[in-house]
C-alpha cells in the first residue's frame, strides 16, 4: 500500500505501523495483538474495549473458531453500552459457525456481530460455486459420473466447504451422485512436521483409484479435498501414489481434484508438474510477480486480503471532520450490506 502510494508509513515498531492517509493526512496505527485460543482471545478483546478509546476496529482471524470468539466478545462489548470495534475478517470463510448457545442451531458467520462484520475473504460458497463452474466449463460440460467429498468431521473449516459444495453440485449437477468419504481417516494438520500420507490415508486413495478403474474408459470422476494445507498434501501424493499409470492427459484424464484455499499456493507450488491428475485450486494469494511488483515469497500468499483490507480503512477514516475516526463512521461509510466489490470501488484498489 506504502509502494502504491495509498498510505504513506509514519512510524514502525516491533508491534506496531502508522501510516498517514493521502488526502487529509489522517494517522492510523495498526497494532498487533498476538494472542491464541478462545479463552485469551474473548479477554483480549474485552480489555481492548474497555480503554478510553478503544480502536476503530479488530482485524482477525486466521481461523472459524477464533473469527466466532471475536465477533462474540465485540456483540457482548456493545451490549454493555461500549462503542465496539467493527470487526474485519481476513481468512474466515465458513458461511455459518456454531452457537455458543447449544441447541440453537447454526449461524452466519457475518450475523454473530450483525452489521458490524466485514469480511475480506471469498466465503466457502463462492468458492465451491468457482471451482465447480470453472471445472465444467474446461471440460466443455463434461459431467462427473461421481463425485467424492473427502471430509474432516472434525474440522469446522472442512465441514462448511464441504456443505457448501453439496448445495453447489445439487444445484449444477442434480443427477451426478456425491457421496462423503473420510470417516475412517484422522487428518491431523502438523506443520511443524509433514509427513507421508498415513494407512488411512492410503487406503482412501487406493479405494478411490479402484472405483475409478471400475467405471472404465470414458468415467470422469471428480474428488474434492475440503481440508487443510497439509491434510491436503498428503492426500495429493496419496491419490498419486496410487494412480497406477493414469496421466492427466486434459479432458481424458479420469480423474480431477478440487480444493478450497486452504491447501495454500505454497504447498500447490511443491507439487506443480509432480501429479498424475489436473488439481483445481481457489486461492485469495497473490502471485510474487516481478521488478517493481515484486512480493517477498515468504509474504505473497498473505498479503493481497490484507492489503485491500488496509485501503478499505485508509479510505473509510480519510474525511474531513473531527469525528471521523471511529468504529460508527467507518461502518457508516460504507453501510451495513457493503460487499468487497463495492469496498475495491470506492477505495479504487484491486490488487490481484
Amino acid at each position: 500500500c506504502n509502494r502504491r502510494r495509498i498510505v504513506r508509513i509514519v512510524g514502525s515498531g516491533e508491534e506496531w505501523i502508522e501510516v498517514e492517509t493521502p488526502r487529509h493526512a489522517r494517522r492510523i496505527r495498526f497494532v498487533l495483538n498476538d494472542v491464541r485460543g478462545v479463552r485469551e482471545t474473548k479477554e483480549a478483546i474485552d480489555q481492548i474495549a474497555r480503554r478510553p478509546s478503544p480502536p476503530v476496529a479488530v482485524v482477525g482471524s486466521s481461523n472459524t473458531v477464533l473469527t466466532v470468539a471475536l465477533a462474540e466478545a465485540l456483540r457482548q462489548s456493545a451490549r454493555h453500552g461500549r462503542e465496539s470495534p467493527v470487526l474485519l475478517v481476513p481468512w474466515a470463510t465458513t458461511v455459518l459457525a456454531e452457537r455458543a448457545e447449544p441447541g440453537h442451531g447454526p449461524v452466519a458467520l457475518l450475523d454473530i456481530d450483525p452489521d458490524r462484520t466485514f469480511r475480506f475473504c471469498p466465503n466457502n460458497q463462492t468458492q465451491a460455486d468457482l471451482l465447480t463452474r470453472a471445472v465444467l466449463r474446461h471440460d466443455d460440460g463434461l459431467k462427473p459420473t461421481r463425485v467424492d467429498v473427502i471430509v474432516d468431521r472434525l474440522d469446522p473449516y472442512s465441514v462448511d466447504l464441504t456443505d457448501s459444495f453439496h448445495r453447489t453440485i445439487e444445484r449444477c449437477l442434480p443427477s451426478t451422485e456425491l457421496v462423503e468419504r473420510g470417516e475412517t481417516v484422522h487428518f491431523p494438520n502438523l506443520w511443524n512436521s509433514p509427513g507421508l500420507p498415513s494407512v488411512e490415508e492410503e487406503a482412501l486413495a487406493e479405494s478411490i483409484w479402484h472405483a475409478v478403474d471400475k467405471a472404465g474408459p470414458g468415467a470422469t470422476r471428480w474428488v474434492i479435498l475440503p481440508l487443510q494445507a497439509e491434510p491436503a498434501r498428503r492426500m495429493l501424493l496419496a491419490l498419486h501414489r496410487h494412480a497406477r499409470g493414469h496421466t492427466s492427459e486434459g479432458s481424458r484424464a479420469p480423474l480431477r481434484v478440487l480444493c478450497g484455499d486452504g491447501i495454500g499456493l505454497e504447498t500447490l507450488g511443491l507439487l506443480a508438474g509432480q501429479l498424475s491428475f489436473p488439481v483445481w485450486c481457489y486461492s485469495a494469494g497473490l502471485a510474487p510477480g516481478t521488478g517493481s511488483d515484486a512480493v517477498d515469497p515468504v509474504l505473497y500468499t498473505d498479503v493481497a486480503v490484507l492489503a485491500e483490507l488496509v485501503a478499505a480503512v485508509v479510505d473509510g477514516l480519510d474525511v474531513e471532520g473531527a469525528d471521523s475516526q471511529d468504529a460508527n463512521s467507518l461502518r457508516d461509510r460504507y453501510g451495513v450490506s457493503t460487499s468487497r466489490q463495492a469496498i475495491r470501488r470506492r477505495s479504487g484498489v484491486r490488487l490481484r
